[in-house]
């Protein structure tokens, strides 16, 4: 049997140290999962809501990027989430499902509407689809068109190269 250890910068030394698994008392669920020495993560294990008994298991990130204070936090958001009965697990990957969408795939979207619509002329609609696989596509393709300052706007970013 484990025995919870209160949250400090200590215990975490300890854990890391000794390289094991270790639970922190008042969290309910969050501990620090020690698979190397050199990447702890912050995990949170937790009753599925919609499974009687079943448990699962969210990572929050490694120790180096989140804090001891947004691990709570974030644990804290996740137990929100399940008191009103939302797996954090499912939610989490159905916004990244809707928010990831690679630039590549907003950009054929966004020449596909401008096809449909017959707005360009053939060769139009030809050089600017060269320039998109050419100039833009490489560089931006792979990146999420939901970045952390907004939503990108493929019109925008697309017809300064049209």
């Amino acid at each position: 049997m484990r025995i919870a250890k209160k949250i400090t910068g200590k215990a975490i030394r300890d854990a890391i140290k000794a390289g094991r698994f270790s639970i922190f008392s008042g969290t309910e669920g969050l501990y620090l999962q020690l698979k190397s020495v050199k990447q702890p993560m912050w995990r949170y294990r937790y009753d599925v809501p919609t499974q009687q008994g079943k448990k699962q298991t969210i990572s929050f990130g490694p120790l180096d990027r989140v804090s001891i204070e947004e691990a709570i936090n974030l644990a804290q958001e996740a137990r929100k989430a399940l008191a009103a009965g939302v797996d954090p697990l499912t939610a989490r990957k159905a916004h990244r499902t809707e928010s990831d969408k690679l630039f590549r795939a907003v950009a054929r979207e966004w020449l596909e509407a401008k096809t449909n619509a017959q707005v360009w002329g053939g060769k139009h609609l030809k050089d600017t689809e060269q320039k998109l696989q050419l100039h833009i596509l490489p560089i931006l393709g792979d990146y999420a068109a939901t970045t952390s300052w907004g939503t990108l706007s493929t019109d925008a970013a697309v017809r300064t190269c049209a």
